[in-house]
Order: C-alpha cells, then structure tokens, then sequence
C-alpha cells in the first residue's frame, strides 16, 4: 500500500510547487520529512541534502507501511495509524519551525 501511494503522492509532489506558497505549504504537509533534509540548520551539504532528500521523497510513505504492520502485531489498527499520523506532524512541526527563519 505504502508504494502505491508513493507513486501517487511523488506525481502530486511534481504539481503542488507550481501552486504558489499555497502549494508549498501542500508539499510541505505531504513531504515533511524530505524537506526537512534540505534545511540548511542540519548542516548537511547542499548536494548530501538533495540526495537524501529524494531518497526520503520515496522512502516516506513505504517506511510508514513497514511501521504500521509491525505496530500492528503488539496494538490495533487505529493505534498504529495515530502514531504514524502523529509521526508525519511531527516533522511537520519541525520544518516549519525551521522554516520560519
């Protein structure tokens, strides 16, 4: 499931720039993680940040399914999906807290 939605969301992450800030705010919510790795506060170089940044781009939604499905052997469903949910805000929060500067 994890890569059928990464070939959804990776399609979508190509359109949302070309919305303006209101799409920027849209890709950061879908990729909070890959964008993270191009903040400059992690000091990462430019082209270490861009690498590991694409690698994230189509590693996110895959790693969410592996965590789930081994959450899922020790708690229920929803549990599992609540901390994946509150996983991807979480880094949400930190971009934008990085991004603000």
């Amino acid at each position: 499931m994890g890569i059928a939605v990464t070939l959804l969301t990776v399609k979508t992450a190509e359109i949302l720039p070309l919305m303006g800030a209101d799409g920027l705010l849209k890709l950061r919510l879908l990729y909070p993680y890959a964008l993270l790795l191009q903040q400059p506060q992690l000091g990462l170089s430019e082209q270490t940040g861009d690498s590991l940044s694409q690698i994230m781009l189509y590693a996110q939604f895959p790693l969410y399914g592996l965590y789930t499905s081994l959450a899922m052997k020790w708690k229920p469903l929803w549990t599992a999906l609540t901390q994946v949910a509150a996983i991807h805000l979480l880094g949400f929060g930190v971009l934008w807290l990085l991004a603000r500067k």
